[in-house]
């Protein structure tokens, strides 16, 4: 990816779709990548600092900016899947923090110059805010509470495990609560959810399906070696319950053999490039 600016070209070995933005000083560049933040001299091009997030983004879904302090990128998503809300970077202790919209996960934000207001669009098709902020503070003690990544993992699965209580016939909350303990490396949990979860759908317009496929296009696209092994048996299970339905199935398989290719797995891409000509061929 090249950047052009006055004459100046910036080469980063990423995407074009990847999303970046300029900090206001115009002397960092913060780019976006799948699950991967990274903060790099302009246009030189070192590393300042990097964040690893819990779980990959569709750029088309997220908004990447610099608050005006210059020290603090913000991220907001909003994909319906990605649970990732508003996130404030801290390029100089190299922290992030999951803050305001706890209960959300979709908002877009715009913040004035001198960073003494913010203007919140929640995605709720009814309202949008303007919020008076002190400019002295940061924006974690601004728009606190403020949680950690660590700390937000666990608000969440409380969260999933309430609406899973409440309603343990939902099949989508158990992808939900498994791509939280994917975040969290706990393998076994997310493995039982997400069987749990294939065993609770009787239907392909069921939500939980489209969210299965969802997270393994997701992780598949961006070399998540130990998610696309989790969830591969699940999703060849419900194209075989399933196999007029469910949409994407084309673009997924593509995928699964473009990462098999990637990580040397020839068998695999063998069986899935069967399937996939079994699909060409029963659409003519």
């Amino acid at each position: 990816m090249t950047f052009f600016d006055a004459g100046i070209i910036f080469d980063y070995p990423g995407h074009i779709f990847d999303s970046f933005c300029i900090s206001p000083d115009e002397n960092l560049i913060a780019i976006q990548r799948s699950s991967e933040i990274r903060v790099l001299t302009f246009p030189k091009g070192e590393e300042v600092a990097r964040w690893q997030m819990p779980w990959p983004l569709e750029n088309w879904a997220t908004q990447l900016q610099w608050h005006p302090d210059g020290k603090t990128i913000i991220l907001n998503s909003t994909s319906h899947y990605s649970q990732l809300g508003m996130c404030l970077f801290n390029i100089e202790r190299a922290e992030a923090t999951h803050v305001f919209n706890l209960t959300r996960p979709w908002v877009r934000t715009m913040w004035s110059p001198d960073g003494s207001q913010l203007i919140v669009d929640p995605y709720s098709g009814k309202d949008v805010w303007l919020l008076d902020i002190d400019p002295e503070m940061s924006p974690g003690e601004a728009l606190a509470p403020a949680m950690t990544t660590e700390e937000y993992l666990r608000w969440l699965l409380e969260k999933w495990n309430q609406r899973i209580e409440a309603e343990p016939s939902h099949a989508e909350n158990y992808v939900s609560r498994a791509v939280v303990y994917l975040a969290a490396k706990d393998y076994d949990r997310a493995r039982q959810d997400i069987d749990h979860c294939a065993a609770l759908i009787s239907e392909p317009d069921d939500p939980a399906c489209h969210a299965i496929l969802h997270w393994m296009g997701m992780y598949c696209w961006h070399d998540h070696h130990v998610e696309v092994e989790l969830l591969i048996s699940q999703v060849e299970k419900l194209m075989d319950r399933f196999p007029e339905d469910v949409p994407s199935y084309l673009e997924l398989i593509e995928n699964i053999i473009k990462w098999s290719e990637r990580e040397d797995k020839p068998e695999i891409a063998t069986r899935w490039r069967a399937r996939l000509q079994e699909l060409d061929e029963n659409k003519e």
